[in-house]
């Protein structure tokens, strides 16, 4: 059975406009059916989702399966097995007849310590060796250039060291779209490449030969397989995008500010803060991969930033104080106590002093937000509002134009007063939003002058924006849909990213944040901006990043960053930090 798999997103086509939805959204209710009587004749090992994965292996026998050179594969407890032939020590691949072309395969490989396998990918019917003519995804640790995860001879295509666990099994995804190949071992990253060597073949394994390897045993089961549809590109208006891999670690959270007061933005993530405008990366921080929150202040007024993190689970809130010079540790501070988990926190301005030194959590046992009173021994002054809306999602904006910061929960808002520390925050209900809201952010979406309201569903398939409108003086919502095709969408972010006077909106999926069993789990990595024609109802989404391991992690971070006055976009994620530097229109 599947018990842990990583978390990615996918896709497709340029999106209709608001007759074509209309339609969709009638056939909605006969299509649910049909998915949730799906669902059910599913076997519960299956990904779910809208990819159609299917057992390639039939866990009793080797039908649909093909031997190439000499070895002893058999099938023994509902695995593959593969073995040397003790007479010929050769190398031996086992193909499947069935040849793919793009699609996302699925398994889980166990190999005696220091055995040498791999997995055949795209590999086509024509003389030569098989991992020259399509790929191989090595699961072999013991190769220092090539280790468990990487394409074997191709140039940089190494994952990191580390990956495979000895002796027991491992969980593998792969994607291989178009030209681009993606390897998760365990829920890591191996790696993201582009290559056009081969879009189509067999898929398959090897036994290596060498007596080096005579007592390997190689085993695979749990064997799963979906074609996969890349998006298309937008018709027009595309931007281009220089992206870079700033470090390989997983980190769910990062943060933008000048940490050496050089003048130049900086990037922190995890252990280690980038120095612009080169990002040299500088180590000292003991920040947590996991971090749901990453965020810049100077805490103690030493006139250096320091950085505020914090996982969701952490019983207290810990502030890393900066050394204020490069490769120095930053030393962990704890601050304040929680009265329960947060599953993500935002600095905003709440009280509307001009600072955005106010947080606003996802948790802590009520809807509150807290004002930062930096000194020498930082304060965290907490403002409690109430329980409704607690566990549905969170986010701000001036939801009703009286220039104050409202706090949007997927049930419904707390208006802000006039004073936000003293006087009375009011509850409106006025509304409930789809599935499981990530990060909720009001915009004026149709130029109406009315503030919108723009959400995505964290734990399943959807971008959606609420319209305001007023029936009677009485204040509405009518949902619309921006994109269905792409699933886990944690973070947004709105920016004018092509300089047409109008912001855009930057959303992906956050990768591996959850559970196989969450709709859309196992789908290829996604970053797109959404482009519309003022009305928002027409939208057209464009292509940033596309099974390229560049997720969304928990933010989305939004600046300038070179000096070129066009908006860069920063993701952390699991599978690294990436930044994306907006080079402007093709």
């Amino acid at each position: 059975m599947l018990t842990r798999w990583l978390y990615v997103g996918v896709s497709v086509a340029v999106l209709a406009a608001a007759g074509a939805r209309g339609a969709a959204a009638k056939a909605a209710p006969k299509a649910a059916a049909k998915a949730d009587a799906k669902a059910e004749d599913r076997p519960k090992d299956m990904p779910h989702g809208r990819l159609e994965w299917r057992a390639v292996f039939s866990g009793s026998d080797l039908t649909g399966w093909s031997v190439d050179g000499k070895a002893n594969w058999t099938v023994e407890d509902g695995c593959i097995v593969g073995r040397q032939d003790p007479d010929v020590r050769g190398e031996s691949w086992l193909f499947t007849d069935e040849e793919f072309g793009d699609f996302g395969l699925m398994l889980k490989f166990e190999i005696t310590q220091g055995g040498n396998s791999g997995v055949a990918l795209r590999i086509p019917r024509i003389p030569g060796h098989p991992a020259n003519l399509g790929y191989e995804m090595q699961i072999w640790d013991a190769d220092p250039d090539y280790p468990t995860g990487s394409f074997w001879g191709l140039p940089k295509a190494n994952a990191p060291p580390g990956l495979q666990l000895p002796n027991q099994w491992n969980e593998v995804m792969i994607f291989c779209v178009g030209d681009t190949l993606f390897t998760s071992i365990n829920g890591k990253l191996g790696i993201a490449y582009k290559n056009r060597r081969r879009a189509k073949g067999r898929i398959g394994f090897q036994v290596h030969g060498g007596p080096e390897y005579k007592d390997q045993v190689a085993r695979f089961k749990d064997i799963w397989i979906a074609p996969v549809t890349p998006p298309t590109p937008a018709p027009s208006g595309d931007l281009v995008f220089k992206k870079t891999r700033l470090d390989p670690g997983a980190c769910e959270a990062a943060a933008i500010g000048d940490f050496n007061n050089d003048g130049k933005p900086d990037i922190v993530c995890g252990s280690r803060w980038h120095e612009g405008p080169d990002w040299t990366p500088h180590p000292g921080l003991r920040v947590s991969a996991d971090a749901a929150y990453v965020l810049a202040f100077d805490m103690n007024t030493d006139g250096y930033l320091d950085v505020f993190a914090g996982t969701p689970t952490a019983k207290t809130e810990v502030w890393h104080e900066n050394p204020g010079k490069p490769n120095l540790a930053w030393t962990p501070r704890e601050w304040v106590t929680r009265r329960g988990p947060i599953a993500a926190m935002y600095a905003v301005d709440i009280d509307g002093d001009g600072a955005e030194n106010d947080l606003l959590p996802n948790g802590d046992g009520t809807i509150c937000w807290f004002h930062l009173a930096a000194a020498v021994s930082p304060k965290a002054v907490r403002h409690d509002l109430g329980k409704q809306g607690i566990g549905s999602g969170i986010g701000y904006g001036d939801v009703n134009n009286d220039k104050r910061i409202d706090i949007i929960t997927g049930a419904g808002w707390w208006e802000a007063p006039a004073d936000r520390a003293k006087d009375k925050w009011t509850w409106r209900p006025e509304f409930k939003l789809q599935g499981t809201p990530g990060l909720i952010r009001a915009l004026d979406v149709n130029g109406d002058g009315k503030p919108d309201i723009v959400y995505g569903n964290a734990a399943g398939y959807g971008l959606r924006w609420l319209e305001q409108g007023s029936d009677g003086g009485k204040r509405t919502w009518t949902e619309h849909l921006i994109d269905d095709t792409f699933a886990q969408v944690q973070a947004i972010e709105f920016a004018d990213l092509n300089g047409d006077g109008r912001k855009e909106i930057i959303a992906g999926r956050r990768w591996h944040a959850g559970s196989i069993f969450d709709e859309g789990a196992c789908e290829p990595t996604a970053l797109f901006w959404f482009e519309h024609e003022g009305k928002g109802q027409a939208w057209v989404r464009h292509i940033i990043d596309y099974n390229g391991g560049a997720g969304c992690g928990m933010g989305i971070l939004v600046r300038d960053l070179n000096g070129d006055g066009r908006p860069d976009i920063v993701v952390p994620g699991k599978g690294g930090l990436y930044l994306f530097l907006n080079m402007g229109k093709k």
